[in-house]
């Protein structure tokens, strides 16, 4: 790696790092209203996501987030990041971002109208080479903590990173 290479990727994750610090944990509560829409679109009737009794009676304190709207949680935050830290990254520092996929793992349930925090943390850069040169992947991972801080799901964010 030569030195404007070190010293562009050296900015970019100081510049990373220190949005992720200053937005800290963010709040999130899986609203109910919103919920039932979205399995109205993915025609999902599983009882646990649409009857409280029904999953009081599975042994759960509300009706379950399904799994497939974790993503409506985390997004948001994964591109606040983005948002927060385009103009200092873009141009100059990163010539392209992609995307490249989100892995969740599921650790305990997520129930809706309840108080959920998003605790961030970020993979150090890996730099990668392919037909189109040099890149970074980066993995951020987007940790869903309940009200005692236990972890209910990770959501891992991988983007590559091109640098300028």
């Amino acid at each position: 790696m030569n030195g404007d290479e070190y010293s562009k990727l050296t900015k970019f994750t100081s510049i990373i790092n220190e949005i992720i610090t200053n937005m800290g944990m963010v709040d999130v509560v899986p609203n109910e209203k919103e919920i039932k829409k979205f399995l109205t679109y993915i025609d999902d009737n599983n009882l646990l996501y649409n009857d409280k009794d029904y999953a009081i009676q599975a042994g759960f304190s509300d009706k379950l987030v399904p799994l497939e709207y974790i993503m409506n949680l985390t997004c948001p935050v994964t591109q606040e990041i983005f948002i927060k830290g385009g103009p200092e990254l873009l141009p100059g520092i990163i010539k392209g971002v992609i995307h490249v996929g989100s892995i969740l793992e599921f650790i305990k349930p997520i129930v809706v109208n309840h108080s959920y925090k998003i605790k961030i943390k970020v993979d150090n850069p890996v730099k990668k080479t392919g037909s189109k040169g040099n890149y970074y992947s980066v993995v951020f991972k987007l940790y869903i903590l309940n009200e005692n801080e236990k972890i209910c799901a990770i959501d891992n964010h991988e983007f590559f990173f091109k640098l300028d």
